[in-house]
């Protein structure tokens, strides 16, 4: 797809053209009405929703990792017939419950505005992606299997609440980025001040910009850190941090703690046990790239309930003397109980945006806050780091590696006094300029954790700042 049409479509005022597909409807159930249903943590029932799926003549399910394959042996279950099961593994996989696995867009269907796609791929970021190729293609119908997984499959709801034992030891479901969580959060902390109400989506605390791969195409942009910056942050100031934030805030749907790689801090135990202090949050998930050595100390108090350790699998894009160290990791994490997932291999990655600045003007920038905070399933990722809490990875990301200094767009931390309403009015403003320097996607590149290091900071000369991609086109 050409990436500088990509790129106008916000340009045109066409950027969430996700828009359309949610005032779609499916029978006679309207999409962003079930969306909402679902997040507010209310049980679905089958008999009324199900049924409305008979209008469709094909429906593809997108995604045979747990997600998939959950949803897929549950609408099978149910006598929804499923037409073609779609992964850019179908050469690995070969066949999920007797049923072939064909590469996406490989399959006519009878018609294209009477065929619904389930996408069943819970990464966010690979999920835009594919939601882009599926309107390239003129594929409108299109429904979240995490929803469809939420709404009939998820034991927690408004009248039991949430279920932690199911969420951790269940592999499809979402933990950190569940909108069905952060509302069943916010109704067990109503805001302590009306006026202010912090009810925070997930929440991530960064503890170091160090790690141990470099990824050509790291989201973090680690390998774009100066090597003096490439450091822990003291542990005392992470506990104030944590407490000062948590202290402030209503709630946190979930957390997740991570660098860089976290289990690089040598003091990632007693940052885990400062933040379990706090009840006003649903999940910890510790974000590792699982190639890194665990020592048996970095696990203690990690067996709270609450708290599970998410294995990233790179493994086929690293030298073979690395699954090695991953099988270890597993193996000490089982052995002292600790909770734990492990993510399938991603044989498609997506390039992230350059870092410079791209000259937008403020109408489009308000546009664009839009976009990323009011799309269904979509949830901003408040990056907490270093005494200040960034609005997403990206934010922290320019202002963290010196690209730029808004000084406005992010809240200080370190000062107690009058915290709450900072706190609010930050979350709550129209645009940051830091959303100027933001392309979204570049496209995709084959396998997750590629290594070797591209210049996201810098546009080349003779570039054009808008379709310039780092790497190449792939």
């Amino acid at each position: 797809m050409d990436i500088k049409n990509i790129y106008a479509l916000d340009e045109e005022n066409k950027s969430i053209h996700f828009k359309k597909q949610f005032n779609k409807f499916i029978g006679n159930i309207k999409i962003l009405d079930f969306y909402k249903k679902v997040e507010s943590g209310e049980k679905i029932d089958k008999n009324e929703f199900l049924p409305n799926l008979n209008y469709y003549e094909d429906i593809i399910l997108w995604g045979c990792s747990a997600l998939g394959t959950s949803v897929l042996k549950y609408l099978l279950q149910n006598n929804i017939k499923i037409s073609y099961l779609w992964d850019i593994r179908a050469e690995e996989l070969k066949s999920i419950n007797g049923q072939t696995v064909y590469l996406p867009f490989s399959n006519e269907v009878k018609k294209k505005e009477k065929t619904l796609i389930i996408v069943c791929v819970s990464n966010n970021v690979i999920q835009k992606s594919i939601r882009i190729q599926l309107r390239s293609e003129d594929y409108y119908n299109v429904i979240n299997g995490s929803h469809l997984y939420m709404g009939l499959i998820c034991p927690s709801d408004i009248k039991t609440g949430v279920d932690n034992k199911f969420c951790l030891q269940e592999s499809p479901c979402l933990k950190i980025f569940c909108p069905r969580q952060v509302n069943l959060m916010n109704q067990k902390h109503p805001p302590k001040n009306k006026e202010y109400p912090l009810n925070m989506n997930s929440v991530t605390l960064i503890v170091n910009q160090k790690c141990n791969l470099s990824c050509k195409y790291c989201t973090s942009y680690m390998s774009q850190y100066a090597p003096q910056d490439k450091r822990n942050f003291p542990v005392e100031n992470i506990i104030r941090d944590i407490d000062n934030f948590f202290s402030t805030i209503d709630s946190a749907s979930s957390i997740t703690v991570m660098g860089g790689e976290p289990f690089l801090h040598p003091d990632i135990s007693l940052i885990i046990k400062a933040l379990l202090k706090y009840n006003n949050f649903g999940f910890i998930s510790v974000a590792t790239n699982g190639v890194c050595p665990i020592k048996p100390e970095q696990l203690d108090g990690l067996t709270d309930s609450r708290v599970c350790v998410s294995f990233n699998n790179y493994l086929k894009a690293l030298p073979a003397s690395a699954e090695e160290i991953y099988k270890k990791n597993i193996e000490l994490v089982k052995k002292h109980g600790v909770f734990y997932s492990e993510g399938p291999y991603m044989n498609e990655w997506t390039i992230p945006s350059t870092l410079y600045d791209t000259g937008v003007k403020e109408e489009i920038l308000i546009k664009r806050i839009d976009m990323c905070t009011n799309q269904i399933s979509y949830l901003r990722c408040h990056q907490l780091k270093n005494g200040k809490l960034f609005p997403c990875d990206f934010a922290n990301s320019v202002h963290s590696i010196g690209v730029a200094d808004y000084s406005n767009e992010y809240t200080d931390l370190t000062i107690k006094d009058n915290l709450h309403e900072r706190l609010y009015k930050y979350i709550h403003a129209p645009y940051y300029k830091v959303c100027g320097h933001c392309r979204f996607q570049l496209g995709s590149t084959k396998g997750a954790a590629v290594q070797g290091k591209i210049d996201f900071i810098n546009l080349p000369d003779g570039e054009d700042k808008i379709s310039y991609v780092p790497g190449g086109k792939q």
